[in-house]
Parts: C-alpha cells; sequence; structure tokens
C-alpha cells in the first residue's frame, strides 16, 4: 500500500508541475509564441497517460475515487483546437477545462492521502 500512496504523492506533485507548464504554455499562446506549442501539447498528453495509469493503478487504496470520464472531451477539444490551428479554443480549453481537470483530480488525491497519513 505505501508504493501506491507514494505513486499518488507523485502523481499530486506532478500535477502541480503540469499546472504551472499549461498556465506558461498558456501565457505564451496570449503573447503569440506558440511555436513550442506542439510539443508541450504531446508531453501534456504523456503526462496525462502517466497519471491515467496511476489512478487506474490505485484504484484499490482510492478513499475518493478519481473521476477520469471528463478527461477524454477535454483531449478531444485539444485535439480539434490543434488540427484547426485554433490558438483561441486550444488557450481556452486548457484554462477552463485542462487546469480544472487536473485541479480536480489533485483534490480527490488529496482525500486519499490525508486520510492514510
Amino acid at each position: 500500500m505505501e508504493n501506491k500512496l507514494e505513486a499518488l504523492r507523485q502523481a499530486k506533485e506532478y500535477i502541480e508541475n503540469f499546472i504551472e507548464v499549461a498556465n506558461s504554455t498558456i501565457a505564451a499562446i496570449q503573447v503569440g509564441e506558440d511555436k513550442n506549442v506542439y510539443n508541450v501539447i504531446a508531453q501534456m498528453s504523456e503526462g496525462i497517460e502517466w497519471l491515467l495509469n496511476i489512478f487506474k493503478l490505485t484504484t484499490d487504496i482510492q478513499i475518493q475515487k478519481i473521476n477520469t470520464n471528463g478527461v477524454t472531451n477535454v483531449i478531444e477539444n485539444i485535439v480539434q483546437a490543434i488540427e484547426n490551428k485554433d490558438f483561441i479554443l486550444l488557450q481556452d480549453t486548457m484554462q477552463y477545462e485542462l487546469i480544472e481537470q487536473l485541479l480536480e483530480w489533485k483534490r480527490e488525491i488529496a482525500v486519499t492521502l490525508d486520510y492514510c497519513s
């Protein structure tokens, strides 16, 4: 169980860093510095996949189940924005959907970590 708790601690820390990167990316898009956006989005995609794997592996110890249902829609919106080169949609999706999803996951992780501490 301790390994799973450590995985959740790492996921929580990763989410905090992820949010910082997302906010930096949003700021870059706002000022037209969008040349590295595609690389960052690819890394974010890998990060989300890693988080989802952690959540799946720790399901049995989660006090409050981590809800991953909404992330599919967020990813679809990001893909659509990229395909259409719609940086406003990309920025909005990241700011109002992706970051909100990450914050929700962080809260859900905290419930388990607080309970098990």
